[in-house]
């Protein structure tokens, strides 16, 4: 028997506010630890560098750091994306994360395999959706109401997600998100669940 719980999101999320978005520019946006094997940045420039040659309404902003950081890096200028389309931020945590991540129209993910990335649950406190592959637990917590999945490794799906994301085709409604996250994530949310089941446990109940 098991349960799942999700993970807590940091107060410094609750306490940023749902930030004013710019309507001619989307802001898309990476959060990670840069290891490509995983997190498959590379194939993540590939679809940026695509959609930089059709559209000009979008900025995108990678924030970590890890091992392939510097040659992602290279990769995005090897692949030639205008220098003003695309940010690497480096490492960001606290407050300057979360202050990051509530500019941003949604967050991308294109990892070939994960588990439960506290990045989305980050980013759904914030009122931010998430168009992720749908690998691991993400599909628990992604669905048509706060974002979008495409298979894993499909750079073309990923691409048409983005392109009518971009286009306007699907929307979302950022109070809802934020709203629901904040009922699910928040510390509080969290130990009464946990709670509950060491209760339960306790008593011999099933659980």
């Amino acid at each position: 028997d098991y349960r799942v719980i999700a993970n807590v999101v940091d107060p410094v999320f609750f306490e940023t506010p749902y930030a004013k978005k710019n309507p001619e520019v989307k802001e898309l946006l990476h959060v990670s630890c840069f290891t490509d094997d995983q997190k498959n940045i590379s194939g993540l420039l590939r679809v940026v560098k695509s959609l930089s040659e059709k559209r000009s309404d979008f900025h995108f902003t990678l924030v970590g750091e890890g091992k392939d950081f510097e040659s992602l890096k290279s990769e995005a200028s090897k692949l030639k994306i205008p220098a003003h389309k695309v940010e690497f931020t480096g490492l960001l945590e606290g407050k300057p994360l979360a202050e990051v991540m509530a500019k941003a129209d949604a967050l991308v993910l294109f990892s070939n395999y994960e588990n439960m990335p506290v990045v989305i649950n980050e980013s759904f406190v914030l009122g931010v959706p998430v168009i992720s592959t749908d690998v691991g637990g993400i599909a628990e917590m992604v669905n048509r109401e706060n974002g979008f999945l495409v298979p894993k490794g499909d750079e073309q799906s990923l691409y048409k997600a983005l392109n009518d994301y971009l286009d306007n085709k699907f929307s979302y409604d950022p109070v809802t998100i934020r709203v629901k996250a904040q009922m699910k994530f928040s510390q509080e949310a969290v130990g009464k669940d946990l709670l509950k089941i060491y209760r339960q446990a306790l008593e011999k109940k099933e659980i």
